[in-house]
Parts: C-alpha cells; sequence; structure tokens
C-alpha cells in the first residue's frame, strides 16, 4: 500500500488514505455503497459537483474514465486519481455520461 502525505486545505498533515478518499468525495459531493456487486450513489450533497451534473440518490455507478468498477474503494481509487472523471451512470435501466472536473 502506497501512502501519501498531503497538505489539506488548512495546511495540516493528513496520512490517511480514508481521510484523502473522504476529502475528494466530499468535494464532488457523492457517497458511494456497495451494494452486491454495484455502485450505488446513497447521497448527494445539495449543491455539489454531482448534483450540477445530474447525479442523484440510487444512480448506479458502472464504470468511471471507461473503467468497470465493483467496489466503492475501485471508485475511489479512480476518483482520486484523476481531476477530469467520466462517470458512466445506470438510472432505472438506462446507461448515460456524466463528467464532472474537479
Amino acid at each position: 500500500m502506497k501512502l501519501e502525505v498531503v497538505l489539506d486545505k488548512d495546511y495540516q498533515l493528513s496520512e490517511s488514505p480514508q481521510e484523502i478518499d473522504q476529502k475528494v468525495m466530499d468535494e464532488i459531493g457523492i457517497t458511494l455503497t456497495d451494494n452486491k456487486g454495484k455502485i450505488t450513489v446513497s447521497n448527494v450533497e445539495q449543491g455539489s459537483l454531482a448534483q450540477s451534473a445530474g447525479i442523484m440518490q440510487g444512480d448506479v455507478i458502472v464504470a468511471i474514465n471507461k473503467r468497470r468498477v465493483k467496489t466503492a474503494a475501485e471508485a475511489n481509487k479512480i476518483i482520486n486519481s484523476s481531476k477530469k472523471l467520466l462517470f458512466t451512470i445506470n438510472r432505472n435501466g438506462r446507461d448515460f455520461i456524466v463528467v464532472i472536473n474537479r
């Protein structure tokens, strides 16, 4: 496991990968849940990048940046490594693309 050390906005040292993951998810404004091999959006914050892009609670994340994801950990890894995010989302049986630039 690679440990990255970053400075957050308040210039405090942060060493925990979970903190880094949560900071990025907070920036985007979504909470993801593993649900029987599917990644489900369990919460979308009001006024967030995710809400502005049209992501809704209950959406299923099929792929991020054209890579299929089956766990929230896989999704977090891709999200943390990219500034431009291309989400393939399934809603009510239909797939569509959402782009978020962070």
